[in-house]
């Protein structure tokens, strides 16, 4: 009898104990943003065996669901945090940083839209906090970005443009896939201007935005998640490269590798193909 109940405490002591060190190599979570996008990292941290736990959610406008201590404002926020993923929209990036600095935690920025003047606070922030940027965190569009940059190399001056096509609530156009593909695309390539050299629109807008030279079309409808088709066009032949995303689950494995990540990064990193 003595011996059965020795083994049962010992069984507990040892779970709480484990428990305890489970708990303790956890990456905590302050989530900023619980919108779609918001929704995918919560998917992500739903359970903890990935080794990371939401502790808060902070969002201006949502409801709150009861399943998190939930907030307004992150200077609201109360619980013990590793590191803030935003997930909101661009305008909201001033409030991150600032809380940032002021709680000196690293932070994974998953919002697009940012202007020249946003880009430059996130380089001055990353000065004393470590900031991982990312314009999409599925692992198949960051391979999509090295086979556009190798073809942009290898091809050599040949015209190039962009479809993108997101769900019909997307704010920003073109989307920051698009924006960073054609940033890549301009590092191996020549500005020239495409199309004929009198062409002209019938509808303003009908060739699309022009990026150095590159046209970006950006499609907005109802059934689509998320969808880029990267098009060289040179003498004789045609070469696309396409990223559909079907669900936003295609997202989860770069939301955990970029929180588990950041904290050992250095300044400002931006692009997921980075820390693969």
């Amino acid at each position: 009898m003595l011996w059965a109940v020795a083994r049962w405490v010992f069984a507990a002591s040892w779970a709480e104990c484990w428990y305890g060190f489970w708990e303790a190599v956890l990456t905590r979570i302050v989530l900023n943003g619980v919108g779609k996008l918001g929704q995918a990292v919560i998917a992500a941290a739903k359970d903890k065996q990935d080794g990371v736990v939401i502790v808060a959610a902070v969002d201006p406008h949502a409801v709150d669901d009861k399943t998190r201590p939930f907030y307004r404002t992150l200077e609201d926020v109360r619980e013990e945090f590793d590191v803030i993923v935003d997930a909101s929209r661009a305008e909201g990036l001033d409030s991150v940083l600032n809380y940032a600095l002021k709680t000196d935690k690293p932070v994974v920025i998953a919002a697009t839209g940012h202007n020249d003047a946003q880009l430059t606070l996130l380089q001055e922030a990353a000065q004393t906090i470590p900031i991982f940027k990312s314009a999409n965190l599925s692992f198949g569009v960051s391979v999509l970005r090295k086979l556009t940059e190798d073809a942009g190399r290898m091809l050599g001056p040949v015209d190039a443009e962009i479809i993108e096509a997101h769900h019909r609530m997307k704010v920003d156009a073109p989307s920051g896939t698009a924006y960073a593909t054609l940033e890549l695309i301009s590092q191996v390539r020549e500005v020239f201007a495409q199309g004929a050299p009198n062409e002209f629109e019938k509808i303003p807008g009908s060739r699309g935005g022009d990026f150095q030279g590159m046209r970006v079309h950006s499609v907005r409808l109802p059934g689509y998640v998320a969808s880029q088709e990267v098009i060289f066009g040179g003498l004789g032949q045609r070469l696309v490269i396409n990223h559909d995303t079907i669900s936003r689950d295609s997202f989860l494995p770069g939301v955990l590798l970029a929180v588990r990540t950041v904290k050992k990064l250095k300044g400002l990193v931006c692009g997921l193909e980075a820390i693969m």
